[in-house]
Parts: structure tokens; C-alpha cells; sequence
């Protein structure tokens, strides 16, 4: 229960530090990884059209939807 309460609120910290154009940035150079802007990706992402969604690359554009509010 104590690591749920900590993680909850590392997240709610480093939400309210990005801005959400930091956060659109951040993803958009994951995307970029991948091939992608973050607008196709999220678009993707929604459709489940991602190949291999298991890739550390995908993984690490998935986590950071949340900041790209």
C-alpha cells in the first residue's frame, strides 16, 4: 500500500512540474523513436494498430500519455 501512495504521488509531482507542453514534447520525441509524431501515435495507440506493443520504445511513449494532457 505504501509504494502505491509513492508512486501516486511522484506522478502527481511530475505532473504539476511539466507544463503540457513540455509533456507533448516529451512524447514527441518517444514517438520520434519510433518513427512516428505523437499525433500518429496516439492515434495508433487508440486503434491498437502499434506492432510489437511489448517494445521498450512503445513502452516508454505509452508511460508518458499521461503528461501529454
Amino acid at each position: 500500500m505504501r509504494a502505491k501512495r509513492k508512486a501516486k504521488r511522484a506522478n502527481s509531482y511530475a505532473r504539476n512540474r511539466l507544463s503540457a507542453t513540455q509533456g507533448y514534447a516529451l512524447l514527441e520525441e518517444a514517438a520520434g523513436a519510433l518513427g512516428m509524431t505523437a499525433t500518429t501515435f496516439v492515434r495508433r495507440f487508440k486503434q491498437r494498430r502499434i506492432p510489437d506493443p511489448d517494445r521498450p520504445e512503445v513502452l516508454r511513449a505509452v508511460a508518458l500519455l499521461p503528461f501529454a494532457r
